[in-house]
């Protein structure tokens, strides 16, 4: 077993990625203790190994600087004018996922997939949550679903996942802030009665005021590890504030290796 896992916050040390039950909230006890709180209303608190923030921070430093294997590869983002204080933190953001087709050859190739709300604010520890569609490391040979937060107290967070997913499935995500204040937030997926459910507790000095849709990869070496067709984000849709307010892309990356890049409709 592998001492590094490939996650969407970059290759992590497996002691610095902390798996929860659905349901469950995590956040930030202090710098260096993870707080756990389960849906029966118990709570464990977990201590972290203290190289794990330098770990994630360097990690996540990395992955928007994308090669054909390693990384960010295509993704759209918008940040809305952050000299105006009414157009942050994002309160909710949803998508349907459209699963695409298997790739051709499966080896050991990570593919991630998502939507995502993250606070690009200086001075703020870097955070962000995602409902993740990933092909490689739920199963070495299915589509799979989690929701993940990184990165309370220096780990990497995620719920439990669930497969059985086929091309053209259409699954439902959602970021949304809980209740009036964005002090939580409910990442969600759900697909015919499975789902994968995580609260982030972001009480701890997070804004989120930066949105994207991301295709990020892990050990691509051929053209034909990629999915044999086009992967869709439908029915976007965002808030902030709690005021719904159209999706802006006006940041997408070129067009990449192997025919790969970015389409956007807007009637989608």
């Amino acid at each position: 077993r592998d001492s590094v896992l490939a996650t969407p916050f970059g290759r992590i040390d497996r002691r610095c990625v902390v798996a929860v039950p659905n349901n469950a909230s995590v956040g930030e006890a202090d710098s260096h203790t993870l707080r756990i709180h389960y849906f029966n209303g118990t709570s464990r608190f977990v201590d972290v190994p203290v190289d794990c923030e330098t770990q994630v921070a360097a990690s996540l430093d990395r992955i928007r600087q994308p090669h054909l294997e390693d990384g960010w590869l295509d993704y759209a983002s918008w940040e809305p004018d952050k000299q105006d204080a009414e157009q942050v933190p994002f309160t909710r953001f949803d998508a349907t996922y459209v699963v695409p087709p298997k790739p051709y050859s499966i080896k050991d190739q990570i593919l991630f997939y998502f939507i995502g709300l993250q606070n690009l604010i200086y001075g703020q520890k870097t955070a962000i949550l995602q409902p993740v569609l990933d092909f490689g490391q739920t199963s070495e040979s299915e589509w799979g679903m989690s929701s993940w937060f990184c990165c309370p107290a220096g780990v990497v967070t995620h719920s439990e996942p669930y497969t059985g997913l086929s091309a053209g499935d259409q699954v439902a995500t959602s970021i949304a802030a809980v209740g009036d204040s964005p002090s939580k937030y409910r990442v969600t997926s759900s697909f015919q009665g499975k789902a994968s459910n995580l609260i982030a507790d972001t009480s701890t000095d997070y804004t989120f005021n930066w949105a994207c849709a991301t295709l990020e990869t892990y050990g691509v070496e051929r053209c034909g590890e990629f999915p044999s067709g086009p992967m869709s984000f439908l029915n976007m849709s965002t808030d902030i504030r709690g005021k719904s307010v159209p999706l802006q892309w006006p940041q997408t990356t070129a067009p990449t290796g192997c025919g790969g890049g970015l389409t956007k409709d807007k009637d989608k």
